[in-house]
């Protein structure tokens, strides 16, 4: 959600989320979430930015909304089962996060867009 305008998101919303998924590792959309995440509201970070990459945090405003920030690496077993049962219910929408699709000829540029921050999902397809 980098270049976002957090406002605009909310108003769009109806209010601030009680729950953010951010699945990319730039630091503008980590901030982006962060700014959407309403009182007790939790922030999940799936993908971490490259190390010594400074992320500008507004931590008064995390504070005094009782923001929680989790962060996973992985999915073991267990997590992936409930994923695919969301996934497999109609829940949620899984198009909704995939932000590029390239044929497997093109793998390379799969690899550079998910790297340089540009995509949310890339699917590579056969």
């Amino acid at each position: 959600m980098p270049d976002a305008d957090p406002g605009a998101v909310a108003d769009v919303l109806g209010g601030l989320a009680d729950q953010v998924f951010v699945c990319t590792s730039s630091a503008a959309a980590i901030a982006d979430g962060l700014h959407l995440a309403g009182p007790a509201g939790v922030v999940q970070l799936f993908a971490p930015p490259a190390p010594g990459t400074p992320v500008p945090l507004d931590l008064g405003a995390v504070f005094f909304r009782e923001v929680t920030i989790q962060h996973t690496y992985s999915a073991g077993p267990l997590d992936t089962r409930d994923a695919l049962a969301v996934l497999a219910s109609g829940a949620i929408d899984p198009a909704a996060v995939i932000s590029h699709r390239v044929p497997l000829d093109a793998v390379d540029e799969a690899f550079r867009l998910a790297r340089s921050g540009e995509a949310t999902k890339v699917v590579v397809e056969p």
